[in-house]
């Protein structure tokens, strides 16, 4: 394996971890507060943060993010189901980061909300698509409730994204922050 091949999944695998960390910090404190519609995650950040890395790979992590969703709550196969699947939805921002290109949206804080807000959207729709064709039931009443509850989500996001993109790094394609790091080594190596 050469030493992207390694690098990429190290940083794949360190990502996930931490994904998974955090969402069992949440699930503690949301047993401080039962009873809260409101829920706050973060697979959506991180899966953001792994697609600009590394393209749709962060697919991967919004699957992983779910199944751990589904099972630090408890909810068995129906909600395994729902949020393993129901996040593949974020694959909509996918194409808009590659149209507009990953620089742009990391230089502009606009397309970055703007980035977040379409990988909000498909993934919400996924989970209540994904609900929908499980259990039948009123769309529009399953849509409306996973808005609801997933807004605290989508604000903390926002907030994470428009940090991470200042961050040497970590909002960048990582082959290309390679080779700005190499470039840099170069240079001071004169």
């Amino acid at each position: 394996m050469n030493s992207l091949a390694r690098y990429k999944c190290i940083d794949l695998a360190v990502l996930a971890l931490i994904m998974c960390f955090l969402e069992g910090l949440i699930s503690f404190g949301r047993g401080i507060f039962p009873g809260e519609v409101y829920v706050l995650s973060v697979v959506l950040p991180v899966s953001l943060i792994v697609i600009m890395r590394w393209g749709w790979l962060g697919l991967l992590h919004a699957a992983i993010g779910g199944a751990a969703y589904a099972a630090l709550y408890g909810s068995g196969v129906r909600h395994l189901l729902i949020y393993t699947l129901g996040n593949l939805g974020i694959a909509v921002c996918v194409p808009l980061l590659l149209k507009i290109g990953k620089e742009k949206v990391r230089g502009s804080a606009p397309l970055t909300v703007l980035y977040v807000s379409t990988g909000w959207f498909g993934m919400v729709t996924g989970r209540a698509m994904a609900a929908f064709a499980r259990d039948g039931g009123a769309l529009l009443d399953i849509t409306r409730r996973f808005y609801g509850a997933e807004a605290l989500s989508f604000i903390a996001a926002i907030i994470i994204l428009l940090i991470a993109r200042r961050q040497n790094g970590v909002f960048e394609d990582q082959r290309r922050y390679l080779l700005r790091l190499e470039g840099e080594k170069r240079n001071d190596g004169r």
